[in-house]
C-alpha cells in the first residue's frame, strides 16, 4: 500500500507565470549586469552566446550521464572562454542569485498545490520533493519562499545531490530516508523521462500530473506508460485512497 508521496516541483507543484524565451533573456541580462559590476569587462552578444553554448552543453551531459551539471560550472566555463579563467566560488555562487533572481519570482502555486499537500499530510502520508535543477540553493529558496518546506522532507533536487532522474539512485535516497519499500511509495510528476520512467525504474508507482503540459511528453507518450493520470492536484488524495482500497 502507498504510505508516502514524492512531488516533482516545476510543472507539478509550481508553474512559471510567464514565457520562457522572456523569462531566460532578463534572466542573462541580470546576470550579465552583475558581472560588469564586478568589473568584468563583458560584451554582451558575445556573453551571451558563450553562456547559452554552455549552458546547452550542460544539459546534454546531464541528461546522458544522468549526473548533474551545476550552473556554476557553465558559468564558470563561459568566462574563462571569455578571458576570465581563474574566478573565485564568491562571485560564481552570487552569479547564481543574479541569474535565477527574477525566474524566482515567477514562480507560482498551482491554486491546490497547498490544500493537498495538507490533505496528505493529514492522512498519514510521507511526503518528499524530487527536482531536476542545476541550481540547488535556488530550488531551497523557491521551497521556502513558497511554502512547501513543511510539508516536504526530503526536499532533494540534482543539483544538491548530484544524480539526475530518471537515475534510479535518486529515488533510493528517499526510500533509505522514509525506510520504505519502493511498491510503498508513488511518484508524482509531470515528466515522463524524468519522473514516471524514473519511478517505474526503481519500482515505484507512478502518476502523471497534466496542469502544465510538458511538450517533451510527445516522443514517449506511446512507451512510458504511467499507473495515473491527474489534471489537478486536488485529484490525487481520492486517487490514494482508491489505491489504499484495492490493496495497491
Amino acid at each position: 500500500m502507498v504510505t508516502g508521496v514524492i512531488f516533482d516541483l516545476g510543472g507539478t507543484l509550481i508553474f512559471l507565470d510567464g514565457e520562457w524565451e522572456e523569462v531566460h533573456a532578463r534572466n542573462v541580462s541580470n546576470l550579465l549586469a552583475f558581472l560588469r559590476a564586478e568589473g568584468l569587462d563583458l560584451e554582451a552578444e558575445a556573453f551571451s552566446q558563450a553562456f547559452h553554448h554552455q549552458r546547452s552543453r550542460a544539459y546534454e551531459i546531464a541528461r546522458a550521464t544522468r549526473v548533474e551539471y551545476p550552473a556554476h560550472r557553465s558559468l564558470g566555463e563561459a568566462l574563462s572562454e571569455l578571458g576570465y579563467p581563474r574566478l573565485d566560488g564568491r562571485l560564481l555562487a552570487d552569479g547564481m542569485k543574479a541569474l535565477f533572481r527574477y525566474e524566482e519570482a515567477r514562480w507560482k502555486l498551482f491554486p491546490d498545490a497547498l490544500q493537498t499537500l495538507e490533505s496528505l499530510q493529514g492522512a498519514g502520508y510521507r511526503l518528499g520533493l524530487i527536482s531536476n535543477a542545476s541550481d540547488d540553493a535556488f530550488i531551497q529558496r523557491l521551497v521556502r519562499r513558497l511554502g512547501l518546506a513543511p510539508y516536504l522532507c526530503p526536499a532533494l533536487n540534482s543539483a544538491g545531490v548530484g544524480i539526475r532522474k530518471p537515475a534510479p539512485s535518486l529515488f533510493r535516497l528517499v526510500l533509505e530516508e522514509w525506510n520504505l519499500e519502493p511498491w510503498e511509495v508513488a511518484m508524482v510528476g509531470d515528466t515522463l523521462e524524468a519522473d514516471i520512467l524514473g519511478a517505474q525504474l526503481a519500482g515505484m508507482h507512478s502518476v502523471l500530473a497534466l496542469m502544465d503540459e510538458n511538450p517533451a511528453n510527445g516522443e514517449l507518450r506511446d512507451r512510458v506508460i504511467p499507473d495515473a493520470t491527474i489534471e489537478e492536484l486536488a485529484q490525487l488524495p481520492r486517487l490514494l485512497a482508491t489505491w489504499g482500497k484495492e490493496g495497491i
